[in-house]
């Protein structure tokens, strides 16, 4: 079709977020420039296709380019959150890589300090794979989406953010095929200087800290399991305690190096059980995702919210799975655990507080 005089057509652009093509349409081509330039990682070649999502980026208008490119990068990353939903976990992460291609993922919550670390420890040897999202699949593959990073212009004023190429900045290579080596959590010291510190954490905690931080986890199939079975890959999580970013390379560097670790799994997965007939007076499960015994506690997911249950508390839901009385429930608390002179006071206390988590109802 010819095109209108006076009306120019549409510039395009085709962007890869987390291996999601978007086909952008672009009005300005001093925005097409500026947008290709950022994203000089996830442009995707050749002619648009059937298989192209089509985007309409909201924040050209704006008189910032600034402000534009941070929106576009937001609404690229939820739009490619939503499309890998169900097939992959998905952390809130910053990823690095060794020249091998095995990839340390830095996972925390904003203000952890995740594009710094990416800017800082891509700029000494190691691979900008994300400073986002971190998407693994079964198999320990991970999707690269090298993003433009936003960094702050000014500290001492503004404040302000601009997005960056990681080739203007200078970023260690994007490998084409990374696998998944380590998880760690980060922790951040604003208030002081520290060296930083390397540390174990227990599956059990390490599962409530990673629950928050994974994008779309209650729509997985067994989403704690595949946790724990990740965990497994990667030899346990880690805690990165720090100040200066660039402090942590040495720590970061021998944990990569270190595969002498145990695979054997520290965890065993709490299989459904048989609905239970709702009678008067009996206690029964109510609806959960996913649940898993570790050591002789319980963590059992509740739509999103992760629950943690202790010995005794395991017991009860366990029992209750296919339907219990008060007495029921003391008898077994008692048979695994027990005597106790206030027994029946703590097992009523206890049903309680699971009846208001959601984990137990009461017919």
């Amino acid at each position: 079709m010819p095109s209108t005089p006076g009306i120019a057509e549409p510039l395009h652009l085709r962007l890869r977020a987390l291996n999601t093509v978007f086909h952008l349409n672009v009005a300005h081509p001093t925005t097409l420039t500026l947008i290709q330039s950022e994203w000089s990682r996830c442009l995707a070649r050749g002619p648009v296709t059937s298989s192209d999502i089509k985007f309409d980026f909201h924040g050209e208008e704006s008189p910032l380019p600034n402000s534009f490119g941070y929106s576009l990068s937001s609404q690229l990353t939820m739009r490619a959150i939503e499309q890998h939903s169900g097939r992959h976990l998905m952390f809130h992460a910053a990823g690095l890589a060794d020249d091998r291609g095995r990839v340390v993922a830095l996972v925390g919550p904003s203000g952890t300090g995740k594009t710094t670390a990416a800017h800082i420890l891509a700029s000494h040897g190691w691979g900008y794979v994300t400073d986002e999202t971190v998407a693994i699949d079964d198999d320990g593959r991970v999707i690269p989406y090298p993003k433009p990073l936003s960094l702050v212009d000014d500290p001492a004023h503004s404040g302000r953010k601009s997005q960056h190429s990681p080739d203007d900045l200078g970023l260690g290579p994007t490998p084409e095929d990374p696998v998944i080596a380590r998880l760690v959590l980060l922790e951040r010291v604003r208030e002081r200087h520290i060296e930083p510190e390397l540390t174990d954490v227990p599956l059990l905690d390490a599962l409530l800290d990673l629950v928050p931080h994974t994008s779309a986890l209650a729509r997985l199939s067994t989403p704690l399991q595949r946790l724990c079975r990740l965990v497994d890959r990667v030899g346990g999580v880690h805690r990165l305690i720090y100040s200066d970013v660039k402090s942590t390379d040495p720590l970061l560097a021998a944990l990569m190096s270190d595969e002498d670790f145990s695979t054997e799994p520290k965890w065993e997965a709490i299989q459904p059980a048989p609905p239970a007939r709702p009678e008067p007076g009996v206690l029964t499960c109510g609806t959960f995702l996913d649940a898993v015994r570790v050591g002789g506690e319980g963590l059992v997911l509740v739509d999103r919210t992760p629950v943690r249950l202790s010995a005794v508390g395991l017991t009860l839901w366990r029992r209750a799975r296919t339907g219990a009385t008060d007495q029921e429930l003391l008898a077994a608390a008692v048979a695994e655990h027990g005597d106790h002179p206030g027994a029946a006071t703590l097992l009523e206390e206890a049903v309680e507080t699971m009846v208001t988590a959601s984990l137990l109802v009461r017919n």
